[in-house]
């Protein structure tokens, strides 16, 4: 018996799932990201689910550094931004891996996947890698990823 046929028996272990994959995106790592992209793509998750969750992630992290100016209290910020408290170190420290630039860049990624998903039939698992890729490590990056 293999870890995948275990995997196939019980689902997606705690290592291959949408919030592994916020966490690698939210820490820039672009391998982790990929491989973990690639197996929820396999397990049979949507490349819309990936992208709309990875929307939201954004959003979060895009709202995080006006709302940590306003409550000092970490229950009030994880309240107001929407995740646990317990998660809102690894929010704050993603929030400071993107730029503003970086944020609005990943936007009009997420965005543009989005579109192409709807109107033509890309390969997901080569639409899932571009858009990791220009999310974590564009081009002017790619050096430092």
């Amino acid at each position: 018996i293999s870890a995948d046929d275990v995997t196939q028996v019980v689902g997606m272990s705690k290592s291959w799932n949408i919030f592994e994959l916020q966490k690698a995106v939210g820490q820039r790592d672009i391998a982790r990201s990929l491989e973990i992209s690639e197996r929820l793509l396999q397990a049979g998750d949507s490349p819309i689910y990936e992208i709309v969750m990875l929307t939201k992630y954004f959003q979060k992290l895009s709202v995080l550094p006006e709302l940590a100016a306003r409550h000092r209290n970490e229950f009030e910020l994880a309240g107001a931004v929407g995740v646990n408290k317990f998660f809102l170190p690894e929010y704050t420290a993603a929030a400071r891996r993107y730029t503003s630039a970086d944020l609005e860049r990943s936007f009009a990624a997420l965005l543009e996947s989005d579109i192409r998903l709807k109107s033509s039939s890309p390969e997901p698992h080569a639409l899932m890698t571009e858009l990791l890729y220009e999310i974590i490590a564009p081009l002017g990056r790619r050096e430092h990823a």
